[in-house]
C-alpha cells in the first residue's frame, strides 16, 4: 500500500519476506530476526496442543500473507492509525487490520515488541480460523492479552497468564473502587478498548478469560465454539 511504499522510500525502513510474513522494520536494527522468531514460535505453539483446542490455524504462505509494520516513532504509528482505522490510537500500541491482513505495532523495547506481536497474532489467527465470526470484544481482547505471555518451554508450550503488570493494575483498581462491573465488560465495545480507560478493560477481560480457561473450561469452550462460526 502507499504507507509501505513511503516507508521504503528513503525513510530508514526496509522489508523482508519469510514464509507467510512480510516485515517492514528500521534499518540496522535487526528487529526482523527477533520478530520472525517470535511470530514463528507463536504460530507453531498456538496451533498445537494444548492451545489447539481453540481451533486456530496457521496462515497459508502463498495466499494469506501477513504484513507486519514495526514502527519506530509515535508519529508514524499515529499516521498509520489515522489512515487505516480513522483514529490516532493514542491509548494503544498496535492493531490488526483484518481487511488488509496487516499488523501495525509501535516498537518500544524487545519485551514489549514480543508481547505486542503475540497479542496481534491472536487476532490474526482468530480471524483466519473464522473469517465471518463476530467476536465479542471482551473475548477477542481478553484472549489476545492472555496469550501475550505465552511461549515455548522445555518439552512443551506455556499458556498465557495474567501478567504481573496487569495484576498490579487490577489490585489498584479494586482498592480505589475503580473496578469495572462484569456486565460492563461483557457488553464492552471495540471503542472501549481504545479509550482513556482501556487498560482496565484489557486487564479485566484477560482476568475473565484466565478464570474461565482454568476453572470453567467446559463453559468457556462452549461459548468460544458458539462465537467461532
Amino acid at each position: 500500500n502507499l504507507f509501505s511504499t513511503r516507508l521504503m522510500a528513503g525513510s530508514g525502513y526496509e522489508s523482508r519476506d519469510q514464509g507467510p510474513f512480510r516485515l517492514f522494520f528500521a534499518r540496522n536494527t535487526r528487529r526482523d530476526e527477533t520478530a520472525l522468531r517470535i511470530l514463528e514460535e507463536f504460530v507453531t505453539g498456538m496451533t498445537r496442543p494444548p492451545a489447539d483446542q481453540l481451533a486456530l490455524r496457521s496462515p497459508a504462505p502463498k495466499t494469506e500473507r501477513i504484513t507486519v509494520h514495526l514502527l519506530e516513532s509515535d508519529e508514524d504509528f499515529k499516521k498509520e492509525g489515522l489512515a487505516q482505522v480513522l483514529t490516532t490510537l493514542e491509548n494503544n500500541g498496535g492493531f490488526f487490520n483484518k481487511e488488509r491482513r496487516e499488523i501495525v505495532l509501535k516498537v518500544q523495547d524487545a519485551e514489549a515488541m514480543g508481547a505486542g506481536l503475540r497479542h496481534e497474532m491472536v487476532h490474526v489467527l482468530m480471524h483466519l480460523s473464522a473469517p465471518e465470526a463476530a467476536w465479542s470484544p471482551w473475548l477477542s481482547e481478553g484472549l489476545a492479552t492472555y496469550f501475550e505471555t505465552s511461549g515455548p518451554i522445555p518439552g512443551g508450550w506455556r499458556e498465557g497468564i495474567v501478567s504481573p503488570s496487569l495484576r498490579i493494575l487490577i489490585r489498584q483498581r479494586l482498592h480505589s473502587s475503580g473496578w469495572i462491573p462484569l456486565r460492563r465488560i461483557l457488553s464492552a465495545s471495540a471503542e472501549d478498548f481504545m479509550g482513556a480507560d482501556n487498560e482496565a478493560f484489557y486487564a479485566e477481560s484477560c482476568l475473565l478469560v484466565a478464570f474461565l480457561r482454568v476453572h470453567q473450561q467446559e463453559a468457556f469452550h462452549q461459548y468460544y465454539s458458539h462465537e467461532h462460526r
